[in-house]
């Protein structure tokens, strides 16, 4: 795997490959999800998996993934063949690209491919459109007979693509990412998924896959095939 710096900020590049990596970003936090059945990792403020800290860099490597989440002023760039996930945070770009889609999250002071401010957010994809509306901040993506909704104060990023629905949700974050039999939830706060805000119930449904999350006394609750996992916790609840 090579790390090198993007040009408008230090930062790592990601390469995964094959199923799927899931990179959510909180306060702080830095949630992964990795691959088949499923290593899932949650951690609050200033902690990151794989013992580093603060603004730094959380690298999981597996032979065909490499996840990466990067604090503050930073650039997370995933690329991978069927899907990439992103979760953008303060000062934060993150940007995703795959064989014919493009997503990209913008928030606060941060530049993506050349758009600055009151941003827009730009996806290129053959039969996808991806809109981004600055202030109520929703970002849709739309792919086949998939529809990905997230609506929240500071921003929300998906990727949608076949049976996948990856979602990002800024500060007080949300990320769901969803491939084959995988779920993956992350839920944090006043979170926004599937365009509910507050007080919230979060629910996505793809084929065989129910995710649940319901926000007050952070119940998640995610059954797949092969997994079923249950947890409660104050301050987050992580897959």
């Amino acid at each position: 795997m090579k790390v090198k710096k993007a040009a408008w900020y230090d930062a790592a590049s990601v390469g995964v490959i094959e199923h799927m990596v899931v990179v959510g970003v909180m306060e702080h936090i830095v949630v992964m999800g990795v691959m088949k059945t499923i290593v899932v990792m949650g951690v609050m403020k200033y902690i990151v998996v794989m013992g580093v800290m603060k603004t730094i860099v959380v690298m999981g490597v597996m032979k065909t993934i490499v996840v990466m989440g990067v604090m503050k002023t930073i650039v997370v760039m995933g690329v991978m063949e069927p899907i990439v996930v992103m979760g953008v945070m303060e000062h934060i770009v993150v940007m995703g690209v795959m064989k014919t889609i493009v997503v990209m999250g913008v928030m606060k002071s941060i530049v993506v491919i050349g758009v600055m401010k009151t941003i827009v957010v730009m996806g290129v994809m053959k039969t996808i459109v991806v809109m981004g509306v600055m202030k109520n901040k929703v970002v849709m993506g739309v792919m086949k007979t998939i529809v990905v909704m997230g609506v929240m104060e500071p921003i929300v990023v998906m990727g949608v693509m076949k049976n996948i629905v990856v979602m990002g949700v800024m500060k007080n974050i949300v990320v769901m990412g969803v491939m084959k039999t995988l779920v993956v939830m992350g839920v944090m706060k006043n979170i926004v998924v599937m365009g509910v805000m507050k007080s919230i119930v979060v629910m996505g449904v793809i084929k065989s896959i129910v995710v649940m999350g319901v926000m007050k006394n952070k119940v998640v609750m995610g059954v797949m095939k092969p997994i079923a996992v249950m947890r409660e916790m104050q301050p987050i609840v992580v897959m």
